[in-house]
């Protein structure tokens, strides 16, 4: 965006990541639903200076979105994977969790568009038969 921050559309639906003032405690929902930019679809994209970079939202006083994991040690092969708006704000990145540290990585549009038939989130997990751990984020970003 012409303002420094990013927004992040779903190559299959065409549709922007959005902050919705829905809750789950003290979390807000996101969700791949806006058709247009707005202030709720814009993201600040950065980095701790050691590799970790996260996402945080400019409308909701730079909080820091994280992973949120359902059924990852009941049913790890279907897991639940939802974006979320944390309390944590970037003034605090210093203290990043694993679920707030995004791996994204730049692909050509037909490489974002062929990879995208399931979940933008792919990436290496491992099972150690009580859990998942060491949880990976990887999104395919093509930037136009």
């Amino acid at each position: 965006n012409d303002d420094d921050t990013c927004s992040i559309q779903c190559v299959r639906t065409k549709r922007y990541l959005s902050v919705k003032d829905e809750k789950v405690g003290d979390a807000n929902v996101i969700k791949a639903d806006a058709e247009t930019i707005g202030e709720n679809e814009k993201f600040n994209y950065k980095a701790t200076g050691a590799a970790r970079y996260f996402l945080s939202s400019p409308a909701y006083e730079n909080r820091v979105v994280y992973i949120y994991e359902e059924n990852t040690t009941s049913d790890p092969k279907n897991a639940v994977l939802t974006m979320r708006l944390g309390p944590n704000k970037e003034s605090s990145i210093s203290a990043l969790k694993n679920n707030e540290i995004l791996n994204i990585y730049y692909n050509t549009k037909e490489a974002a568009e062929t990879s995208s038939s399931s979940a933008s989130y792919g990436g290496p997990y491992n099972w150690d038969g009580n859990g998942i751990s060491g949880w990976s984020r990887f999104w395919s970003l093509h930037f136009s």
